[in-house]
C-alpha cells in the first residue's frame, strides 16, 4: 500500500472528483485539508445535546470537557482502488481537540465526513466555519476492491437526530470534575465562614452577659464581705481587745472572816 503523492491526488481529482468543492491551494504536501461546515451538534453539561448551525460571522464553540459532531464542507469520494485516512490537524490537537471517531474512509464511500471531537483542554475551543481543520490522505490498494462501502453513512450530507441522540449523556471529564470540586470547595468555605460568624456573635453575647453579671455581682460581694468583717470585729476582735468584763464572777468572790478571838475568850467559863 502506497500513499498518493500530490501529483496523484491532482490527477485523480481531475478524473474522479475526489473532493467537491475542490481548490488546489488546499493540498498540503500529499493531503487535502478539509474545512468545517457551519452545521454541528454539541453536548451540554446537563447531559443534553442539540444540533446547531453557526450564522455568518459566528464561531463554533466547544466548552471544556464537551463533545461535538462536526461536518466537513466538502463531499468526499474514495475510489475502489484506494482507501483514505483522516485526522485532525496537529495544531488543533495540541490545543486539546481530540478526534474520537473513525480514522479511515472505506473504498466506495461518497458523502460528507462526520468527526466526533472532544475538547480535552481547559478553555473553550472556537472554530470558524470554513476553517481547514481535517486532513485526508489517499492510499493505493494492490488492486480495485469489490468490497465497496454500502453502509448507512453512504451519501450522508448533514447531522441527523440520531447523531444528536448518540452524543447525549453526562460527560465525566477532568474539567467538569475540577469545576465540581471548586463549587464544593466554595460551598464549604461559605458554610465555614457562616459558622465562624455565628460563633463570634455567640462569644460576644456571652462576653456581654459576663460583663453584666460582674457589674451587679461585684458590689454585692463587696457588701457581703464588709458585713462579714464587721460581724467578726464585733463578735471576736473587739471583745478580746477590751479585756474581761468588770462585773466578772471573780470580782464577786469574798474572803471569809475568821471568828473573833474575843468572843472565844468570853465564852470560856471555868
Amino acid at each position: 500500500m502506497a500513499f498518493w503523492s500530490r501529483q496523484r491526488v491532482e490527477s485523480q481529482q481531475a478524473a474522479e472528483k475526489l473532493v467537491e468543492p475542490y481548490l488546489a491551494e488546499h493540498i498540503e504536501q500529499n493531503a487535502y485539508a478539509l474545512g468545517v461546515a457551519p452545521e454541528y451538534a454539541i453536548t451540554t453539561p446537563d447531559g443534553g445535546g442539540a444540533k446547531r448551525t453557526a450564522a455568518v460571522g459566528e464561531h463554533i464553540t466547544i466548552p471544556p470537557g464537551q463533545f461535538a459532531l462536526l461536518l466537513t464542507e466538502e463531499i468526499v469520494c474514495v475510489p475502489a482502488s484506494a482507501m483514505a485516512f483522516i485526522s485532525v490537524k496537529a495544531q488543533f490537537k495540541l490545543r486539546g481537540l481530540i478526534n474520537v471517531s473513525g480514522f479511515h474512509v472505506d473504498p466506495g464511500f461518497r458523502g460528507r465526513l462526520k468527526f466526533a471531537v472532544y475538547n480535552a483542554g481547559s478553555i473553550p475551543f472556537d472554530l470558524k466555519p470554513g476553517q481547514r481543520l481535517f486532513l485526508i490522505w489517499y492510499a493505493e490498494l494492490d488492486q480495485p476492491t469489490t468490497g465497496l462501502y454500502d453502509g448507512r453513512h453512504q451519501g450522508q450530507d448533514g447531522i441527523t437526530a440520531e447523531d444528536v441522540m448518540s452524543i447525549r449523556g453526562i460527560v465525566v471529564s477532568a474539567a467538569a470534575i475540577s469545576s465540581r470540586v471548586c463549587t464544593i470547595e466554595e460551598t464549604l468555605k461559605s458554610k465555614v465562614s457562616a459558622i465562624e460568624k455565628t460563633l463570634a456573635e455567640e462569644v460576644r453575647r456571652l462576653d456581654g452577659k459576663i460583663d453584666t453579671h460582674q457589674n451587679w455581682s461585684r458590689p454585692l460581694l463587696t457588701t457581703i464581705f464588709v458585713a462579714i468583717l464587721l460581724l467578726l470585729w464585733n463578735v471576736v476582735v473587739k471583745p478580746w481587745s477590751d479585756g474581761p468584763p468588770r462585773n466578772s464572777i471573780a470580782s464577786q468572790v469574798t474572803t471569809p472572816v475568821p471568828p473573833s478571838t474575843a468572843a472565844d475568850g468570853g465564852a470560856d467559863r471555868r
